[in-house]
């Protein structure tokens, strides 16, 4: 991949190319995707699967500027900048409703029908590193499968062993096509089996969702050393205690309970044990840190698989403000 500056990245661009921004969290993303799209003709499409639910706008790190305004129109709700650009993919949901890749892929092709209606082009931005993955590889097919709730409830009461020789007694290869953590995760290896029984997917669906990931792009990567990474990752916490985290926190416990899947992410979860008592100001502060770090490890293990997909590597250096 090539090293560029944002300003000779602009004269990279074409709104009739997909673009998608990928890096590890605190990286600049957002920001770096706002000054593109206030420069040349694009809407951005977030994909974060943390950023979908709505009430989680400050641990989540929306940093959506008090300029923009949201129209909420359900799954094509979108918040709009001065600079004329859209920015669909945040606040869809509530906490408490589980979103997935596969939800994701049924409101992607009207999120992009728009942006074409507006004659723009495309940036997807994001921290969701295996999202971005499956869907630039190409391998999705399986998000559009249904859940097959009989099977789900037959494979309740199976042993692991014998989910794995089902599957084996499907496909052969099964576990040659897994990674050895997929093969001994109870989860996936119930998706595998829907997958291989589903048949075909459906094919409008399809269609637009392989339309669009086949079409000519550029995949950009932003990134940073550890050093000057694990300094932000330090000042956003500070930040987003200041704004109100652990309140926003309270708010969820309150109106949604503790059981809803964005309590289950870094931020969230520490604030929950500080309230509990189970951790004091300074060691929720510790905590929160060693998850967002441990959330940059594994982002950046999806990015090391897309290298060859990666066209530029964007200089972090000539960037400012703020942080994604």
């Amino acid at each position: 991949m090539k090293v560029i500056t944002p300003k000779k990245l602009l004269e990279q661009l074409s709104p009739s190319e997909l673009v998608a921004l990928l890096g590890p969290t605190a990286t600049g993303k957002t920001n770096l995707a706002f000054k593109l799209a206030s420069y040349l003709p694009f809407d951005l499409i977030s994909l974060d699967s943390r950023q979908v639910y709505r009430c989680t706008d400050i641990v989540s790190g929306k940093d959506i500027p008090e300029t923009f305004s949201f129209t909420d129109r359900g799954c094509l709700s979108f918040f709009s900048s001065p600079a004329g650009f859209r920015l669909y993919g945040l606040s869809l949901i509530e906490p408490s409703t589980k979103f997935s890749l596969h939800e994701l892929l049924r409101y992607l092709p009207a999120w992009v029908a728009e942006t074409k209606d507006r004659h723009r082009g495309v940036i997807l931005v994001g921290g969701t590193i295996h999202w971005f993955y499956r869907l630039l590889s190409g391998q999705y097919e399986a998000v559009f499968t249904a859940e097959d709730k009989k099977w789900r409830r037959q494979a309740a009461k199976m042993e692991l062993k014998e989910i794995q020789e089902k599957l084996l007694r499907l496909d052969k290869r099964v576990k040659e096509r897994m990674s050895q953590a997929d093969w001994f995760n109870r989860r996936r290896l119930i998706r595998w089996y829907e997958r291989l029984t589903a048949g075909s997917l459906p094919g409008g669906e399809r269609k637009e969702v392989d339309k669009l990931f086949q079409s000519k792009r550029k995949v950009l990567l932003l990134d940073r050393p550890d050093d000057e990474l694990f300094l932000r990752l330090r000042r956003r916490i500070e930040t987003r205690l200041k704004a109100g985290a652990i309140e926003e926190t309270k708010k969820l416990v309150k109106n949604y309970g503790q059981e809803i899947i964005p309590l289950e992410s870094p931020g969230y979860r520490q604030i929950l044990s500080f309230l509990q008592g189970k951790l004091d100001l300074t060691e929720m502060k510790d905590e929160w840190f060693k998850a967002e770090v441990s959330l940059v490890r594994k982002q950046r293990c999806w990015i090391k698989k897309m290298t060859k997909m990666i066209k530029f590597k964007i200089e972090a250096t000539s960037l400012e403000g703020k942080k994604s």
